[in-house]
């Protein structure tokens, strides 16, 4: 979540699921969906998609999301 406030990204819902949560948000004309899933206790897995469209991926954005979480957790 900090890093998407740091990107000025808007959450729009945060849904939990059997092993994490997926967070959906917006920014600009991308729909976002990011989520999380614990393997373990000491593993969590990030996975982000940016779409421009239901045609367009923004690769780009959704890495970003992924450095700016990185950097938010001190990694």
């Amino acid at each position: 979540m900090k890093a998407l406030d740091r990107m000025a990204v808007k959450v729009t819902s945060i849904e939990q699921t059997s092993s994490g949560e997926v967070i959906k948000a917006t920014a600009a004309d991308r729909n976002i969906e990011v989520e999380l899933d614990a393997p373990t206790a000491n593993t969590t897995l990030i996975r982000s998609v940016a779409r421009r469209s239901s045609l367009f991926v923004d690769s780009s954005t959704a890495v970003e999301i992924i450095v700016q979480t990185e950097k938010a957790l001190g990694a």
